[in-house]
Order: C-alpha cells, then structure tokens, then sequence
C-alpha cells in the first residue's frame, strides 16, 4: 500500500506543504495486530478534530466496526446516536465505557494522551490490551502508557491505511448490552419537582437546534453536559477539558455567535463559574448577540463539594455560595430578558419559550446542592472501581 496515494488534501495550508505520513512499518504492523484482535476499542480523543480528520475518522470506525470511547475533548468525534459510540469514559465517563476498555485486548488510541482523567490508575487501565497510538507527535506515544505500536503521523493517513474489515460479532454484542444496561440514559423526561440536571439537559436537547453550539464552564454542569447532552460535531462543544478554566463559558460563547451569527449558541454555566465572568453580560447586550445564558444554580461550588463529601469524609470547606444574586435579576439589570425556571411548569413549554427569545436571553435553574455526578472514578482508583451512585 502506497501512503502517498491515500494521503487526501489536508484544509489546513502548513499541513499541505509539509504533511507528516507515518511510516509504511507502522501500518503493516497495526494493520496486523487489528487483524489479530477479538477485543478491540477505539479510544478517541480531541486530536482529531486538531487534524480535521472528522471524516476520516468517521469512516475508520464504520469500515472496522469497532466499538469507540470518546474523551471529553473528543465528544462529537462520534454522533452521539451512532450505534458504535459507547460514550465518555473516564472520571465521570459511563460504566459502559469503563468496563468495554478495561476488557479489551486492542486499544487503539487516536489523538488521545492517556490523562489522568481518562485513565484512573494508569498501572490498572486497560491492563490487558495491547495499545495502537496514532498521534502528530512522537513525544506523545510512549509518554504515559507503553505502546505496542506507535503511528506516527498525519492521522487522516493513518485513518484511512487502517480501514479494514473486522470480525468480532461476539465482542460487538458484548458491548452493545453493555451500553444498553451500563450507559447513560437518554430521551427528555417529564418536568418534576424536583428536575435533575440529567432531565433538564435531555429536555433542552430536544428543543434545542441539533446544531447548535454548546459553551460550557467548569464543574458538575460541565459533566452533566458530556454525559447527558448529545454531541454530534466536536465544534458544537466548547470545553476548556480538564483546565479548570473557571469563567471560559460565557466568553467562549460570545465568540462562538460573533463567529456564527445565524447559529444557535447556548451557554451552560454553574453559578460557580458564572461568577467569575459575569461583567461579560454587557458584551452580550451592547452587542445584542442572541446567546442563550443558562445558570444551573446549586449555590455551592459543587465539583469541589462532591469532592469532600466522598474523598474528605463531608469535612466541608470554602465551598458555600448561599448569597449568590439573584442571576434573573442581575441580566435584568443589564437588558438582558432572563426568567427563574419554575419546577411547577412544563419543563419542555418553559425551555421552547426561553429559547424562543429573538435575542440574548438567561435563564436561572436552581437545583439541589446534593445533586453529584455519577458515576465516578475516585482520584487514584482504577476505571473498574466506579462509584455508581444515584441512577439519572
């Protein structure tokens, strides 16, 4: 197989002029431990939309028909509804995920780095695969995980080199009842009283352009939104990932609509990291750009309490936001249309009014302050030692 009549035209002009192809050694290699597989999982993650290689990717999954995991960074990669997309793994990934990753014999890492977010205990993770890792840089493969056979290169080549058949019917089936007992739940439920933030992110989904663009902030509403809203482009989510970037949300988002003026861009934001970029209201109204600002308000830095409440034995510190404002009010107070969710109406009426709004608009959601992320990898556990917690 020649790479150089593979290698398809890059959209980026520094790649064009200069495009980095794995060796021919490489391929022959990873071409025969996917042929020697009965276990194999793709673990993709945000490189490859850094190599616009959606397309590429897209068809490498559908052509081997392998059973894929997605980081955070790489949601989208994957439509959330394809029948071969198992989900995030990871901290807050699904049980499915974990397990299906934790089984395989053949881990095939694309644009990924192996973090600690994805891994848990890097010594227990995936303990039993054999590891493909397709990356731009050499020094990425080998960093943290010993690789059976690095692929070093532009991945669009590698993507397409690789794309071939599989046999592993068994495996696929394992998987899919997997998913269907251990992933997360999907489709809107009906509006209760107390609306959990799974329900309320499943409903907004609904109404919701299926192209829009989704900006998030840091913290519990950042998971949620991973596990719960479904992500069909890596480039409808902006995460600023594992950085604590508290505030990057609503920044993000008014660059997302200045750059889109005609695409739905929505906001979601914990009251935590509202905060921290609150004066950003008057862009939005100065502006009058039509972002949609939602606040889900458990009035405590919650990420940090879920924390000490299961690592640190409930011993509570500096994580109370009982005076926040009140969020309706304050972009009231910059001409911005904002309403407090009511827990007595329709959850779905009260969505499609609020995003009906022809202009910027807020939302408050108050929720309970007892509300965790589920399931979770405590820091240090291995990916098999979830947490289950509460089922959404």
């Amino acid at each position: 197989m020649n790479l150089e009549t593979i290698h398809t035209q890059p959209l980026h002009e520094e790649t064009a002029t200069c495009p980095k192809l794995p060796s021919q050694e490489s391929i022959e290699q990873a071409l025969a431990l996917i042929g020697e597989s009965h276990r194999p999982i793709i673990y993709a993650g945000g490189g490859v939309i850094l190599a616009d290689a959606i397309e590429p990717f897209r068809d490498f999954v559908e052509h081997t028909g392998i059973q894929t995991v997605l980081t955070l960074k790489g949601l989208g990669n994957l439509p959330a509804d394809h029948p071969l997309n198992m989900g995030m793994l990871g901290m807050h990934g699904s049980v499915a995920a974990n397990n299906i990753v934790q089984q395989c014999d053949l881990l095939i890492a694309v644009g990924a780095r192996f973090d600690d977010r994805v891994t848990g205990r890097l010594a227990q993770f995936a303990p039993h695969a054999r590891v493909i890792h397709l990356d731009i840089d050499q020094a990425e493969t080998g960093k943290l995980r010993a690789v059976t056979c690095p692929v070093t290169g532009d991945i669009r080549t590698s993507l397409q080199a690789l794309a071939i058949e599989t046999d592993c019917q068994q495996w696929a089936a394992h998987c899919v009842e997997q998913r269907i007992t251990n992933g997360f739940g999907t489709g809107a439920q009906p509006c209760t009283q107390a609306t959990s933030a799974a329900t309320f992110l499943r409903t907004l989904a609904t109404i919701a352009s299926s192209k829009a663009i989704i900006s998030c902030d840091v913290g519990q509403h950042q998971m949620w939104v991973a596990q719960h809203y479904p992500i069909s482009h890596p480039r409808h989510h902006l995460s600023s990932g594992g950085l604590g970037a508290m505030g990057f949300g609503l920044p993000a988002a008014i660059g997302a609509q200045l750059a889109h003026p005609d695409t739905e861009v929505i906001n979601i934001a914990g009251d935590g990291s509202f905060m921290m970029n609150v004066q950003e209201l008057a862009t939005v109204s100065r502006y009058r750009l039509p972002v949609k600002m939602i606040v889900l308000d458990n009035q405590v830095l919650g990420m940090v309490r879920q924390q000490q409440e299961i690592c640190y034995d409930k011993r509570y510190s500096e994580i109370d936001l009982s005076d926040n404002p009140e969020f309706s009010a304050v972009a009231q107070a910059f001409g911005i249309p904002a309403m407090r969710l009511d827990p007595e109406r329709n959850l779905t009426q009260a969505l499609a009014d609020f995003m009906a709004q022809p202009g910027p608009a807020l939302l408050h959601v108050p929720i309970t302050p007892e509300e965790n992320v589920w399931p979770m990898v405590k820091p240090g556990d291995a990916n098999d030692q979830m947490i289950k917690g509460a089922a959404a």
